[in-house]
């Protein structure tokens, strides 16, 4: 029986080959509206043999408008 799609395998073999361990990025991006305050996108990456867990807890909340 085969499990995962070839292009899950291909992915899991990618990762996999990633040092494990614990990743972060943190960024602003512009406001939107009248009075604009920037936005936070913070990032965790946790990489556990073929497995990525992202994490996004920091983020500002969802804003009501389009950005790219």
């Amino acid at each position: 029986m085969v499990v995962g799609s070839l292009g899950e395998r291909l992915m899991r073999a990618e990762i996999a080959a990633l040092p494990d361990g614990e990743y972060g990025f943190l960024d602003w991006i512009d406001g939107v509206g009248d009075d604009p305050e920037p936005l936070r996108i913070q990032v965790l990456l946790r990489i556990e043999g073929d497995e990525l867990f992202i994490d996004l807890s920091g983020t500002s909340p969802q804003v009501e408008a389009s950005i790219n």
